[in-house]
């Protein structure tokens, strides 16, 4: 699961300039599923990931929170693995990301929430892609 999220700023001409940070959203408009399949056809934990808001304006040197949210779309609760990290483009070095994880599991049909913050050094002064990767694994017995 990688729904992957673009940062854009740009550069200031004055003191007063603000970044751009916009989220931009491939394929679903923020909306993915990937269930797995197992080597021996059974399906494994079946999730969709939504990250939100999709667009906000901050200062250099200020960062941005998104709220990540993970929905249990199998039969089974399931533990979920957040990641988050930047391209690896000369731009993106004054682009940082960090991700809190869901505590427990998420039952069937139920959503858990997670906060992602994106900061943006006092050089930052082009567009640079973050990446959310979830892993679920499924917790029946």
């Amino acid at each position: 699961m990688e729904p992957r999220r673009r940062h854009q700023s740009h550069a200031a001409k004055s003191r007063g300039s603000l970044l751009l940070m916009a989220l931009l959203v491939a394929a679903s408009f923020s909306v993915f599923s990937a269930p797995v399949v197992l080597a021996d056809g059974a399906r494994d934990a079946s999730i969709m990931l939504s990250v939100s808001p999709t667009m906000q304006t901050v200062n250099p040197g200020e960062s941005a929170e998104y709220t990540v949210t993970v929905r249990n779309l199998g039969t089974e609760p399931v533990t979920i693995n957040l990641q988050s990290n930047e391209d690896t483009t000369q731009e993106c070095n004054a682009y940082t990301s960090t991700i809190t994880q869901i505590t427990g599991q998420i039952e069937a049909g139920e959503v858990g929430e997670a906060t992602m913050d994106v900061n943006l050094a006092q050089g930052a002064t082009d567009e640079c892609d973050t990446t959310v990767r979830a892993t679920a694994q499924d917790g029946g017995t």
